[in-house]
């Protein structure tokens, strides 16, 4: 087992392959990229504001949460220390992927209107990544039905529907967002409680 050194070196920073993760904080949500790591802290770049709050934290694909404080601020980057120890050999597999690949989903709570062969139907958006979305909804929906989604704040959504446990359904975008649209349109979007 890896032991988190007593008296860790200076902040010597470790490249990492660029990796999607979000930022946490105060109920909202938002898209970063890591661009480097070491045993105190992280580098990410932001596409939207940073989540000013003191509940901070980080959040990898796989799910791990480390609670972050922001040391400062420049352009779109933003640098980070960790406020509990990190295995750096744990966080930088997790980073470079490891065996799956994840995408990371926002928990948002975002209204919209489903639109498919008969009348609208109101919707209420859970999670979103650049590939997909899961949403509630109370008419019954059938696998593979080409379904469009509506809201203030996304363009169009054009998708399939892949997988249902009504009223929860999970669609799969007909073109992935990019990452930079994608969180520039979810900034501010409150998460499901």
């Amino acid at each position: 087992m890896d032991q988190v050194p007593e008296n860790p070196p200076p902040d010597a920073r470790t490249t990492v392959l660029l990796r999607v993760a979000k930022l946490v904080g105060g109920g909202r949500e938002t898209l970063c990229v890591i661009l480097d790591t070491s045993a105190r802290g992280l580098k990410v770049k932001l596409f939207a504001g940073l989540p000013h709050h003191e509940d901070l934290a980080i959040e990898l694909a796989n799910g791990d949460r480390h609670p972050v404080d922001c040391t400062g601020v420049a352009a779109d980057h933003a640098d980070l220390i960790f406020r509990e120890p990190v295995l750096l050999d744990h966080l930088i597999a997790e980073a470079r992927g490891g065996d799956k690949r994840h995408h990371i989903r926002l928990n948002i709570a975002l209204a919209g209107t489903l639109y498919s062969t008969n009348e609208p139907v109101p919707v209420m958006l859970r999670n979103i990544s650049s590939q997909g979305a899961a949403f509630d909804c109370e008419r019954w929906l059938a696998i593979d039905q080409a379904v469009r989604i509506e809201t203030a704040a996304l363009p169009p959504l054009y998708a399939t529907v892949r997988w249902r446990d009504p009223p929860q359904y999970g669609i799969v975008f007909e073109r992935i967002f990019p990452l930079e649209e994608l969180a520039k349109h979810c900034t501010g979007l409150p998460a499901l409680p």
